[in-house]
């Protein structure tokens, strides 16, 4: 990253690239586009037949679990029972709940052995919600999640091949740099990457100028950044009509989702996902969320506070399996 800063701007550009190749490779391969087939295909099951995929799949990861893992073999142990007595959704409520402390301080027992280094990668939590936590995920399970993004993505008619304009928390551009442009090219992955670190009224015009000129119809990134650049929009009085605005990695307030429409003439639309693939939920066209049942086990347990904790079981992830992990969502 230092070096990166200390690079002319048409070599952060070569570089941002660079990167965006890598990642084209290695999260819409082959395996994603097999996984995306298999979500769009499943799309609009039955219940009955969700909860018996969902059953195989769990039946299958526990047993997995129990055998590589020395955390979730002594549980069993412990508990004096066998794995294969978990073959349903119900049948989890007789396991204990995994708290991220749990995992934090017992990281190599929830590993599983077998995964060759060379097919996983390292992936990371954001800490919004409690201490940050560094842990494998498989090429395969990186890829699934994906593909459950683009079903969501899909359902709105987000295509692959649709360009995006990207606010988000990268620092593709550095922070001393007090002139334009603010934003790199991914041309590989059909992105401009805007800093979020330089967005203020001063900057606001250029931001603008170089959105329009992009003609892209897409915008992707954290709420509070596009609710910014929305509110500069309507200060300075510059139209941009998009297709689509997505949002992630931040709640959305009512009062952002307002602003964002009333720039960019569409409503924002949202999902909520986790590093760790525990849960997932996606909005469907009429604006409500919907929980993955096929992408993982999702519990709501009531709290004091009348709302209910997410708790989540990844059955993807055959490098860091988590049963029942509180994920300290509500």
């Amino acid at each position: 990253e230092t070096l990166y800063t200390k690079l002319p701007v048409f070599a952060q550009n070569a570089v941002v690239s660079l990167e965006g190749w890598r990642i084209q490779r290695s999260r819409f391969g082959r395996p994603f586009q097999k996984y995306l087939a298999e979500y769009m295909g499943r799309a609009f099951s039955s219940s009955d037949s969700i909860t018996a995929f969902q059953g195989r799949r769990l039946t299958e990861f526990v047993a997995y679990a129990a055998e590589t893992t020395e955390f979730y073999k002594d549980l069993f142990k412990e508990l004096g029972a066998e794995p294969g007595d978990i073959r349903s959704f119900d049948d989890l409520k007789r396991l204990p709940l995994v708290t991220k402390r749990q995992v934090q301080e017992n990281l190599s027992k929830f590993a599983a052995a077998p995964v060759p280094n060379g097919k996983i990668i390292l992936s990371h939590t954001s800490g919004t919600t409690g201490s940050g936590l560094r842990f494998p995920v498989t090429l395969a399970a990186h890829a699934e999640q994906w593909a459950v993004w683009w079903r969501y993505r899909n359902w709105h008619g987000l295509g692959l091949d649709v360009p995006c304009l990207y606010f988000g928390g990268r620092s593709v551009v550095p922070q001393a740099q007090r002139v334009p442009p603010f934003w790199r090219y991914n041309r590989p992955g059909r992105q401009i990457l805007f800093s979020g670190y330089h967005v203020n009224r001063e900057n606001a015009p250029v931001y603008l100028r170089e959105m329009k000129h992009s003609g892209c119809l897409w915008i992707h990134g954290y709420p509070s950044i596009v609710a910014l650049i929305a509110a500069y929009a309507l200060e300075f009085g510059e139209k941009l009509n998009m297709r689509w605005i997505t949002l992630g990695a931040e709640n959305v307030f009512p009062q952002q989702a307002a602003i964002i429409e009333a720039a960019f003439g569409v409503h924002p639309i949202t999902h909520y996902g986790l590093a760790e693939g525990v849960a997932n939920f996606s909005m469907c066209p009429k604006g409500r969320f919907h929980a993955d049942e096929d992408y993982a086990a999702m519990e709501f347990l009531p709290n004091e506070t009348g709302g209910y904790n997410v708790i989540g079981t990844n059955f993807t992830n055959m490098a860091f399996p988590l049963i029942r992990y509180e994920t300290g969502d509500v």
